[in-house]
């Protein structure tokens, strides 16, 4: 009787560690497999910049790096402000000399071209911090400039971005050309030369914008894709 039940025993020790080693294969198992799901849902994850905006839907996709110069930081380019007041300042004085030489000799016609040109330029330099404007406004990421010499006031981040700050950006430049041009036509005396430059440029740099940025502004509206190269940087930039 002993012996039976030693018998039964050992097979009843026997069956626990068996059935206890395949418990545990099953769970090594599984908690492979649970381990490769959990690797392929973060490969395949969305990654986010800090303004909230999809970058890509890529196998461990990152933050895109920042380019060569520049940077991607929040503010404002106060170089280019301090360069853009001193050309204003300048335009100014233009103004004043014009007004004391208005003569008819080529000294005073040469003055007057000019202060149209320097006014003119200013009215774009307007609709660029218009662009700006309308691009902190709508939360977009851009590239604000190394120094003061480069000639875009900021880059747009076609990767980063998303079309509704696009369209935003964009109206921001036209409003502030839209006040420019009421601007000028209030105080500056257009039957002056210089005024007659001045308007005449100003509407030229208009058409031209009409010309180069309303059908990617229509495109995008439209549900097209974001223009890239020039004033707009991508991950191929970086």
């Amino acid at each position: 009787m002993d012996d039976l039940e030693r018998r039964k025993t050992g097979e009843l020790g026997c069956h626990i560690e068996h059935e206890t080693a395949r418990q545990a294969l099953v769970l090594r198992e599984i908690g492979e497999i649970l381990e490769r799901q959990d690797s392929d849902h973060h490969e395949t994850t969305p990654s986010y910049d800090l303004e909230g905006s999809e970058l890509a839907r890529t196998p461990k996709a990152g933050r895109l790096p920042p380019m060569a110069s520049g940077s991607y930081e929040q503010g404002m380019p106060w170089p280019h402000a301090f360069r853009d007041l001193v050309f204003m300042g300048i335009a100014l004085l233009f103004w004043q000399l014009d007004a004391s030489l208005r003569t008819g000799t080529v000294a005073s016609v040469l003055v007057s071209i000019s202060t149209g040109v320097a006014t003119a330029l200013c009215g774009y330099l307007a609709h660029e911090w218009g662009h700006l404007i309308g691009a902190r406004i709508g939360r977009s990421v851009v590239r604000l400039p190394a120094s003061p010499t480069e000639i875009f006031l900021f880059n747009f981040d076609s990767d980063r971005n998303g079309r509704e700050q696009f369209l935003i950006m964009s109206i921001g430049g036209y409003v502030a050309s839209v006040l420019v041009v009421v601007f000028l036509l209030a105080t500056v005396p257009l039957a002056t030369l210089a005024g007659a430059v001045a308007l005449g440029l100003t509407a030229a740099g208009i058409v031209a914008t009409a010309v180069l940025e309303i059908p990617p502004f229509v495109h995008v509206w439209r549900g097209g894709a974001l223009p890239r190269g020039g004033a707009y940087v991508s991950e191929l930039d970086a």
